[in-house]
């Protein structure tokens, strides 16, 4: 998965507390949710799941993004492939 937010789940972290420094300093830690360490999925969910969820999945539009990342502001910067998420990266978390 290697999405910031199980990362963040694993260690108690808000959202305003789970920023790209943090998630930098913890980037190899074995804990079971840092999915940036480790294949798979976390070992429980990370949210509840509400109706707004079960909603938005079933009526879900397709897009081209595969990937996603928050800069240091909550700016949500998306990419359609590996390559972009690099630069993306590279760009918006240094």
């Amino acid at each position: 998965m290697g999405a910031d937010a199980t990362v963040c789940t694993g260690y108690g972290k808000t959202w305003k507390q789970c920023t790209p420094e943090f998630i930098a300093s913890v980037i190899r830690d074995k804990n079971p949710f840092n999915t940036r360490a480790k294949q798979g999925y976390p070992p429980t969910p990370i949210s509840a799941i509400t109706q707004d969820v079960w909603n938005a999945t079933i009526h879900s539009k397709e897009s081209p993004y595969y990937y996603y990342l928050h800069d240091s502001d909550g700016t949500i910067h998306y990419a359609k492939t590996l390559e972009e998420h690099v630069i993306n990266k590279e760009k918006y978390l240094k």
